[in-house]
């Protein structure tokens, strides 16, 4: 019996284990897409936005993409 619940204890910490590595790698791939299509994708529905109520391009902020990643060494 206690050999039986050891196995079970053993198991379940297994699971849980496993449970969180999948947790993590479902969040970072979530990080991925939005860093890589997301930023694209929220940049172009605001130049829109922008072109929408009346300003040009000269009121957008052109390295802002670069300051926020982090490709910018001024």
């Amino acid at each position: 019996m206690q050999r039986y619940l050891l196995m079970m204890m053993i198991i379940m910490i297994i699971l849980v284990i496993l449970i969180l590595i999948m947790i993590v790698m479902t969040i970072r791939v979530l990080q991925m897409i939005i860093l890589f299509y997301g930023i694209e994708f929220l940049w172009t529905k605001s130049g829109a936005l922008i072109g929408y109520f009346g300003f040009g391009p000269q009121y957008e902020v052109v390295f802002s993409r670069f300051y926020h990643i982090g490709y910018y060494d001024g």
